[in-house]
């Protein structure tokens, strides 16, 4: 298990503004993988993540029928926003972009994020 900070600092690298997160943020995401068997599971998850990604994109048309709802941050640097667009076309789905905002938009802004998932709620 890598120590604390480098959790922070991975974590932080997600992010557009590191400084924004709250202090611990990259330990709380370190924790769940103490869990007995976790780094295990979350591996064999990986082995067959390709092949159930493939089996959706025949089954897209029905899971459209579905409402989503996508938040993405303008500046993730993990996951591009021309993804974010085009799973937001394949899903029929709404889509808020966060300005200044990276990866984990619930994490950077959380007041925001909060007040536009409860405005799609609503």
């Amino acid at each position: 298990m890598m120590p604390a900070g480098l959790w922070e600092y991975g974590i932080g690298r997600m992010c557009a503004f590191p400084t924004s997160l709250a202090a611990g943020t990259g330990s709380g995401y370190r924790e769940p993988l103490r869990i007995t068997g976790a780094p295990q599971h979350i591996r064999s998850m990986l082995r067959t993540f390709n092949l159930e990604i493939a089996a959706l994109i025949p089954r897209l048309a029905d899971i459209a029928k579905i409402p989503a709802f996508l938040i993405w941050g303008d500046r993730d640097p993990v996951v591009e926003l021309e993804s974010g667009h085009r799973l937001q076309q394949a899903l029929r789905a709404k889509m808020t972009i966060m300005p200044g905002i990276g990866h984990l938009p619930y994490e950077e802004n959380p007041t925001e994020f909060n007040d536009i998932v409860l405005g799609f709620l609503r």
